[in-house]
């Protein structure tokens, strides 16, 4: 559906079916025409441009590099959210460790990424980090020899 339809239509928002130019193929606010995924980072940026924001996250929490695959980064921030939410439930997590992450690949597959988590939980999401590159070795049966 266009903007011209959804104004006709009286809709608050409609979609397109094409990404915007971040690529977030999400509803657009009839109007503005702008991305609704968009508006909701920019609003999240803000809240973490604050100085008593900033501060308050830096006094609860650590900066650590984990290394994971460019298929985990999703697997990565659910967790690394949930470790911010339960420890830290007054900061927003969006503006704690802002999605998608700054990586930097340091493989054909691996990358190195900048997160930040509750100083409670720096160990566990180390050993989190080092579980998702390291999967648990399979071992097979023996194989008797015949002779």
């Amino acid at each position: 559906m266009e903007r011209a339809e959804a104004v006709k239509l009286g809709l608050k928002k409609y979609n397109t079916g094409r990404p915007c130019k971040h690529g977030h193929s999400v509803d657009r606010y009839t109007d503005s025409g702008a991305c609704s995924a968009c508006v909701k980072n920019l609003v999240t940026v803000s809240a973490g441009n604050s100085a008593a924001v900033r501060a308050k996250i830096e006094r609860a929490t650590k900066k650590i590099y984990l290394f994971s695959q460019q298929s985990g980064f999703a697997a990565v921030k659910t967790v690394i959210d949930g470790l911010v939410a339960a420890r830290c439930p007054d900061l927003p997590v969006d503006v704690v460790n802002p999605y998608p992450f700054v990586g930097k690949q340091v493989s054909r597959l691996t990358y190195q990424i900048s997160v930040r988590v509750p100083l409670e939980d720096v160990d566990a999401a180390y050993a989190m980090g080092k579980a998702m590159l390291e999967p648990e070795p399979v071992t097979f049966p023996k194989i008797k020899e015949v002779g």
